[in-house]
């Protein structure tokens, strides 16, 4: 992996300066949030060659929740610096997983959670819904229930093939299977269609 600059920002303040000649990072800056534990495992693994502690600090701020700009400033480096390696140690497509995945996890919940609201509502009291609400509750339930059926199906296709072109690797590259190219010549037009140049005389 490249090394990361870590240009410092400017500051108007006047601050005690590190031993490497930096600004010193006031104390209450040193202490960020602690991470989940995937986003502790993804932050060791993603910072595992990275050499500036004064980055990593950065980087731990910004997982933390602060933006690029804001991690940048409590240890005194350009944003960009934070945003550089966050690309480079993967931690930002790794953070984006993360979230993604939360919010999935949600949305779930909350669709759950909502269905049995509705449920327990028409079971209680059937007749405090009208005729046309309930009709919108049923089709909203319906569609749900296809989409996830074909969620479901599209899913399991694309386990049917990425499994059948790992066996045809594998048959490959143990020399089970060969692969040939064979290229051949263009058809040959018929004569009746073949085309007639601009300058040649009609018969």
């Amino acid at each position: 992996m490249r090394p990361v600059s870590d240009e410092i920002v400017p500051v108007e303040e006047e601050l005690p300066l590190a031993p490497d000649g930096r600004p010193e990072i006031t104390p209450e800056n040193r202490n960020p949030p602690p991470l989940s534990d995937d986003m502790e495992r993804a932050f060791q693994y993603g910072t595992r060659r990275l050499k500036s502690e004064r980055i990593k600090l950065g980087l731990r701020w910004w997982l933390a929740g602060d933006g690029y700009r804001a991690a940048g400033h409590r240890v005194h480096l350009a944003h960009s610096v934070i945003c550089d390696a966050a690309r480079r140690t993967g931690l930002r497509d790794a953070a984006g997983d993360m979230i993604k995945s939360r919010l999935s996890a949600n949305f779930v919940e909350l669709a759950h959670e909502s269905s049995l609201t509705q449920l327990q509502r028409l079971r209680d009291d059937p007749d405090a819904i009208s005729t046309r609400d309930l009709g919108v509750i049923g089709g909203i339930a319906a569609d749900k229930v296809i989409r996830l059926e074909q969620l479901d199906q599209a899913k399991a296709a694309q386990e049917t093939t990425m499994n059948a072109i790992e066996k045809l690797a594998m048959a490959i590259q143990s020399g089970k299977v060969e692969i040939g190219l064979t290229v051949s010549a263009p058809p040959v037009l018929d004569a009746e269609f073949a085309p007639v140049p601009d300058d040649e005389d009609e018969a």
